[in-house]
């Protein structure tokens, strides 16, 4: 031991190493087996395709490689992994599943021939559903939330608005006004209105001053469809329609 290098920070080092065990071979070495076990060969040219399998838990390919065998069949679990290696470095729920289920429903009900099938004809499909599952996911979660920050937004407006043109009606407004209007514009305007005061164009045009029609109208949809429980993939399809 050098001057200066106290045990403390040798088994420390120690304790850095041996948790490291992709280093030294060790999760190469019991995926390598494993996956033989199943079939599935191992060699440079899967590791120049997937030099992730080093450092993989051997646990996780495994469970990869038994998914795909008990989904697509064996023959077909072979002829993927020879075409694209890489898809054993995915996960079971948060990708194979949903990319499966992307592809089945691309293929529709009435598909002439199952998913495996057409995997078999063309492997590099599986990896083409997932790759799209995940950017559908993704298109959706930030729809979702530019939405939802939009709604914040154009909410926070209308009631500052609101707040606004109320003061400045309040010689002519009832005490018992109610304070917490946000349901939806409609709900504001009549609110607000006083008989022989103001009629609803009147009202709506001061509004639509600050709040175009298209956004208001964006918002007024996407809290609709958000209350009746419609999820955004479908609202997004009926929209687009």
């Amino acid at each position: 031991v050098g001057v200066g290098v106290s045990s403390t920070s040798l088994n420390w080092l120690d304790a850095a190493i041996r948790s490291s065990e992709w280093e030294d071979g060790s999760h190469l070495e019991a995926s390598t087996s494993m996956l033989a076990e199943i079939g599935i060969e191992v060699n440079e040219a899967t590791l120049h395709r997937f030099p992730q399998l080093m450092r993989l838990e051997p646990k996780q390919v495994e469970e990869t490689a038994l998914f795909l065998r008990s989904e697509l069949t064996e023959p077909v679990m072979h002829a993927v992994v020879r075409a694209s290696p890489e898809l054993l470095g995915y996960k079971v729920g948060e990708h194979l599943v949903p990319g499966l289920k992307f592809m089945r429903t691309m293929m529709g009900a009435n598909a002439a021939l199952p998913a495996s099938a057409l995997i078999m004809l063309e492997p590099t499909l599986l990896g083409w559903s997932i790759e799209e599952s995940i950017r559908e996911r993704r298109v959706i979660e930030a729809v979702k939330a530019a939405a939802e920050q939009t709604e914040k937004e154009e909410e926070s407006m209308m009631h500052s608005e609101l707040g606004r043109l109320k003061a400045t009606l309040a010689g002519d407004i009832r005490a018992n006004l109610q304070e917490d209007i946000r349901v939806s514009i409609q709900d504001d305007i009549r609110a607000s209105l006083q008989e022989g005061l103001h009629d609803g164009a009147t009202l709506t045009n001061l509004l639509m001053n600050r709040v175009s029609k298209e956004r208001l109208r964006a918002i007024s949809w996407w809290m609709g469809t958000a209350r009746s429980g419609i999820n955004v993939g479908s609202t997004s399809t009926s929209n687009a329609r």
